[in-house]
Order: C-alpha cells, then structure tokens, then sequence
C-alpha cells in the first residue's frame, strides 16, 4: 500500500502529491492502530481457557453444594422457614471454609 501510493505521488502534481500523502499517512496511522488492537485482542483471547476452566470448576463446585444442600434439607425433612434459613447459613459458612481452605 505504501509503495503504491509512492508510485502515485511521483505521477501526481504537487497539489495532488500532498493530498496523497496525507491520505496515505492517515491509512497507514490506521493500519497500525488496527494492527495494535488486534494483537492486544489476541493476548486478551489467550487467557480465555483458563477463565473459563475456573468458571467451570467453581459452576460445578456451587452445584455439587446446592444438591448437597437440598439432598441434606430433604433428609432432615426440614420445611421452608427459620430453621431452613439458620440451616443454610451453616450450611453456607461451612462450605466457605472449606473452600477458603
């Protein structure tokens, strides 16, 4: 692109020339801002896998709580109300701990 548009200032008039110039300056200014957002993309994309291995690990630890919670609230036949809430604040304590750990 740079080379074409060198070619173009030497047959163009003076005028022409540095209308020439300063399109080709303005195309290659963003040629290179483009070229340094997509290399700044692509580090970016780089860390993706493993967000998403730790977002999948701790979706999967959160679940296996909750099923284990309610698995928990079913055998104690514990209903709705005061003493669910005081169970899952235990409940929810403990784990942090555990996870904390």
């Amino acid at each position: 692109m740079t080379q074409l548009g060198s070619e173009l200032r030497k047959l163009a008039v003076s005028d022409d020339a540095t209308r020439l110039d300063a399109e080709l300056q303005s195309v290659t200014d963003r040629y290179r801002a483009l070229r340094s957002m997509g290399s700044q993309r692509l580090s970016q994309m780089t860390e993706v896998p493993a967000i998403l291995e730790r977002f999948y690990a701790t979706h999967e630890t959160v679940i296996n709580w909750v099923s284990q919670l309610e698995s928990d609230l079913q055998q104690r036949d514990i209903q709705p109300g005061p003493e669910a809430e005081l169970h899952l604040q235990v409940s929810l304590v403990c784990h942090c701990r555990t996870v904390i750990n």
